[in-house]
């Protein structure tokens, strides 16, 4: 199934009818769920995340952002099979007590071959 093919709708717990996130939207929605689950916390599919919170508390380094990097990088190759990763830039925002996580990427069934950017905000 093609994620094209999903419906426009979905019914809410109200029984009200809501749009579905499709396209660029549900990429983003699919990456904040990602990266913001700890692996190990979905009981259905234990090894689905990306435990950033093991990089909270830690001095954001050359070293830490490569880490980060080579982590958000890895769960998205096996989780979001929709989308290739051009580049990711992890810099530390301690005016803000949290660390960005921006990832460059396209989408793999896209005709126009442009080029998105996300920005993940790891609140310590």
């Amino acid at each position: 199934m093609n994620y094209n093919d999903l419906p426009t709708t979905f019914k809410t717990r109200s029984g009200e009818q809501a749009p579905a996130s499709r396209g660029v939207r549900a990429i983003f929605n699919s990456l904040n769920n990602l990266l913001a689950t700890a692996e190990g916390s979905l009981p259905g599919n234990p090894a689905y995340g990306c435990s950033l919170e093991k990089f909270l508390f830690e001095p954001i380094d050359p070293l830490q952002q490569k880490l980060i990097s080579e982590q958000v990088r890895y769960s998205i190759s096996r989780f979001e099979k929709r989308i290739t990763i051009m580049n990711i830039v992890v810099t530390d925002d301690p005016e803000y007590n949290r660390i960005l996580i921006q990832l460059y990427f396209r989408i793999l069934d896209s005709v126009d071959n442009e080029e998105h950017d996300y920005i993940f905000k790891l609140t310590r």
